[in-house]
């Protein structure tokens, strides 16, 4: 007969009621969230990190605000120097603190901006102080503007790197803190409480992610992704200020939690480092059994896959509850992104899409687990919609014998298309507007004819040889439709 609550507490209450007090520790802040603790009790130095990056924050913030001042002096000066010779004073009254800010950037950085515009300008009639005057003629808004990009770059990569110092320092100094209290936590629990209220404490603990409703958990990722923050070919590496501010917000992230494990599946509680490793995997098998989770495609192999415990724990076998995928595959920036860049960067990222999405087809559970996919697409900004459409028509065929491989197998999966230039979306894997149509008996037929090396891009449209009578056909032919849902997310 198993042993209940109240036999627990008459056996060894005082021991229980000591579990009961340092769960309820791990719960609402342990040595890692609690990071008053840390900073002072550890070195100086975890305070001064700490006190430069909320200086850092505080700049980016200004130099963001002194940004829409500057662009609403352009926008002024154009109206007072231009055509229209007028000037709204309501617009003056409303940005005034923001071009107090500006004013501020411009007398103290005085020297190093004249330096600026003398390096990065052509010789010109119009002087440096001139151009320096926001109220002149000729001031030159557009260098002035470039000058400030320059700066908020400098405190975002400066930004990063002191998170980054301070999270190595921190994590260390927690680590060497927490590992003795958990393992003793950990001891205590195996030896006085039984499988079932062990269960309902690690229950109780799980998860810690930012993002939850009810049982599912919404996977918080880092917002830097190089997919689309990243496009080192282009001549100017135009997308840097994107790649910079991403960047500094992930690690912000990390920062504010005290542990880069924020962007980490069950976050710090699933790190041996912290907890040891048979706490590690007992939470471990609690948090993918107990609830279902929402990720995107480029993690999602990192999610199935890694052995965060350090015991030979593997995620897809224990993994029971709804999958909810989404595939990304676009942030509407045309060749700014790198996924697009090229021939060989489209093939390669469609290809990762298509090899994920088959992991899928490894959980041990796969019967029972309700999976919905996320196909995200939206039509590139200044392009042709032909280009959409061939974008679209690759995305489909990156996915295709993925989600035919689980329909047929009879799988609980739904296929949603979502526009995300208007972020609506609409079920495609049913009528009316069903793009798998295919039967179970004509896609063995096609599965067929792929060997174990074959990949979708022996059906890619490239962008050389596109042609919009040739599209249109291979979209009838292997779709049903003669273009990409709603104009491809127009």
């Amino acid at each position: 007969m198993p042993r209940t609550v109240s036999t627990v507490r008459r056996r060894n209450r005082s021991e229980l009621a000591a579990i009961q007090r340092a769960a309820t520790c791990l719960h609402w802040g342990s040595t890692l969230t609690n990071r008053m603790s840390i900073l002072t009790s550890g070195p100086k130095r975890f305070r001064i990190l700490e006190l430069t990056a909320e200086g850092l924050e505080k700049a980016i913030v200004n130099i963001k605000d002194a940004q829409s001042a500057l662009t609403e002096r352009r926008d002024k000066h154009w109206r007072r120097y231009g055509e229209y010779e007028s000037e709204d004073e309501g617009e003056a009254v409303e940005t005034s603190y923001c071009d107090q800010t500006l004013q501020i950037i411009m007398m103290a950085d005085r020297e190093r901006i004249a330096q600026f515009i003398k390096t990065h300008t052509r010789e010109s009639d119009v002087s440096v102080e001139e151009r320096m005057d926001l109220d002149a003629t000729g001031a030159d808004f557009d260098v002035l503007e470039e000058y400030l990009d320059a700066k908020i770059a400098r405190a975002q990569m400066r930004l990063t790197d002191v998170h980054k110092t301070f999270l190595s320092e921190f994590e260390t100094s927690v680590k060497a803190d927490s590992l003795p209290f958990f393992t003793q936590l950990h001891s205590a629990i195996r030896t006085y409480l039984p499988t079932e209220l062990r269960d309902m404490i690690y229950a109780y603990l799980l998860p810690i992610d930012k993002y939850k409703t009810g049982d599912y958990v919404h996977f918080h990722l880092p917002s830097f992704d190089p997919d689309f923050h990243v496009n080192t070919e282009l001549p100017r590496y135009d997308f840097l200020s994107c790649r910079l501010e991403s960047e500094a917000e992930t690690t912000t992230k990390s920062f504010r939690a005290g542990t880069e494990d924020v962007h980490k599946p069950g976050t710090w509680l699933l790190n041996p480092s912290y907890v040891g490793k048979d706490m590690a995997r007992d939470l471990a098998e609690i948090y993918y059994s107990s609830y279902g989770f929402g990720l995107q495609i480029e993690n999602m192999k990192s999610f199935l896959h890694d052995d965060r415990t350090e015991t030979g724990f593997k995620p897809l076998q224990h993994i029971q509850k709804k999958l909810d995928i989404y595939v990304q595959t676009t942030m509407c920036n045309g060749q700014l992104e790198g996924a697009w860049a090229s021939t060989d960067n489209e093939t390669e990222f469609l290809n990762r899409i298509y090899t994920t999405l088959r992991d899928l087809l490894l959980l041990s559970h796969i019967r029972k687990i309700p999976i919905t996919i996320r196909i995200g697409t939206c039509s590139p900004l200044g392009e042709p919609q032909i280009e959409g459409d061939r974008r679209f028509y690759n995305v489909m065929e990156a996915v295709r014998e993925p989600i035919y491989d689980l329909l047929h197998a009879g799988i609980n999966l739904e296929v949603l298309h979502v526009a995300m230039a208007s972020h609506n979306s609409q079920v495609i894997s049913k009528e009316p507007c069903n793009f798998f149509r295919v039967s179970k008996e004509s896609w063995q037929e096609e599965r067929q004819t792929h060997s174990s090396s074959w990949r979708p891009s022996s059906n890619y449209v490239t962008r050389e040889d596109c042609q919009q009578d040739r599209l249109q056909k291979l979209l009838v032919q292997r779709w049903g439709f003669t273009e990409s849902i709603d104009s491809y997310g127009s």
